[in-house]
């Protein structure tokens, strides 16, 4: 079942108003909040910044902190996907209040990240954090059955992290916005969801 489509005149006011109110904030936190996953940096269908957007600055902003964005888009589009066997196993389920009412089998949802959605998630917050020359800290929280988390430690090394528990692997286009290497990313042994990569400098000294 797909969730509420919240967006139902087919524009999504709710995002590009917290775009353009975060222009002259110091601070955003949200929680719990339904928004477009490219709402700072609008991206095109191919992932890449929309005509304008690079134009967008955040001269103030220190603190962007987005924890419980839950797992669909305003549209009700969800983030997640299900493993062929949960969705084999969903296909052949012909009542669906007995299962709602058993509350002993209960039903975890979608486990695996759309690979895209979370790519134009980083695209559009790598574009945006290289306008953004005060920004501290940077942390990013998908809740769901799995979550995902993403952050940016702005400390004596740059470095982003991401955290789910299938493992994420950002393309060229993530990598090309925030400025790093793919053989950069490190994945780490001792925790099998979690990989990082040391960014040369932060911002970059021209925008990309």
């Amino acid at each position: 079942m797909s969730p509420l489509n919240v967006v139902t005149s087919g524009v999504d006011g709710m995002s590009s108003n917290l775009r353009d109110l975060s222009i002259h904030l110091q601070q955003l936190k949200l929680v719990d909040t339904t928004i477009a996953y490219d709402f700072l940096c609008p991206l095109d269908e191919k992932g890449q910044p929309k005509p304008g957007s690079l134009q967008l600055n955040w001269p103030y902003l220190e603190v962007l902190e987005l924890e419980g964005i839950p797992p669909w888009l305003p549209s009700g589009e969800p983030t997640y996907h299900n493993t062929p066997e949960d969705q084999s196993e969903i296909d052949e389920i012909e009542n669906w209040e007995d299962v709602i009412c058993d509350v002993e089998a209960g039903w975890g949802g979608p486990e695996l990240p759309t690979e895209e959605h979370f790519h134009r998630l980083l695209i559009s917050l790598g574009y945006a954090a290289q306008r953004m020359p005060r920004l501290k800290n940077l942390k990013i929280e998908v809740v769901s059955h799995r979550q995902f988390t993403f952050c940016l430690q702005n400390k004596a090394e740059i470095i982003l992290k991401w955290e789910c528990f299938h493992p994420y692997r950002p393309d060229s286009r993530v990598a090309k916005a925030w400025d790093f290497d793919l053989d950069d990313v490190k994945s780490h042994s001792q925790y099998e969801d979690e990989s990082s990569v040391i960014l040369r400098t932060w911002p970059p000294n021209t925008p990309i």
